[in-house]
Formats: C-alpha cells, structure tokens, sequence
C-alpha cells in the first residue's frame, strides 16, 4: 500500500469512527465495550482496514496508558484501552462521549506527525 493509499485508509477510519461516536445508535453501539468490539472486528477483518484498526488498537493503548499513568500507584500497569475508559465514565453515554474526546486528541498527533508509526505516541 503506497503513502497516499494510506492516509486514505486512515482518513476513512477517522470518519467512520466519528460517525459511530457520533450517532452510536445508527450502528448498534451502546457503549464503549460495543464500539471496542467493531473496532476489533475490523482488525480481523481483512484489507488496509484489518491494518489500520490493529494499530490503532495498540497504538490508543500506549496512548491512554501514558495519559492517566500519574493516576495509578503502580506506573507499570497496561490496561486495555477500553477498560481505562469506562474507568473515567460515569455511563454508557458518558463512555463514548469520552471517547469521542480521547479518539480526537490521539488523531490530532497524528495530523502533526503523518506517520502511522507515530499515531499519538510520543516516546
């Protein structure tokens, strides 16, 4: 897949993740849990998609693992990216709603940084 595919491939991603964020109910999605689920049927799926949704599984991970480490005595646990967030949501609604804020943060390092190596983690 050549540079330009690519960052089609991604923008795309972007879109569609922010329209089930944005009208979760249109997609079946409740909650986080549920639109964690989509995300990883996508990463088994197969084309760029498949690609693109495993890192970005692994790569929000890292991301939100680094952001709320100061909140957790132990600064060597990994939690999964879902788990954290439902952690910090008061409900369901409030799970993609902080989310949807979250996702948005991690994308905006990307834009900085056009390499998918880089989504939204800083080393």
């Amino acid at each position: 897949m050549n540079k330009v595919d690519n960052q089609d491939a991604i923008d795309e991603f972007y879109k569609l993740i922010s329209s089930i964020v944005n009208r979760p109910a249109m997609f079946g999605v409740q909650d986080i849990e549920g639109l964690s689920l989509m995300i990883f049927g996508m990463s088994i799926s197969s084309g760029e998609l498949s690609e693109i949704a495993t890192d970005f599984n692994s790569k929000f991970r890292i991301f939100l693992n680094k952001k709320y480490k100061d909140d957790f005595k132990s600064k060597t646990l990994d939690f999964d990216w879902p788990r954290l967030v439902r952690l910090y949501s008061a409900s369901n609604q409030h799970s993609l709603a902080l989310f949807g804020s979250l996702f948005n943060e991690f994308f905006e390092s990307y834009r900085k940084k056009p390499s998918l190596d880089n989504l939204g983690v800083s080393r």
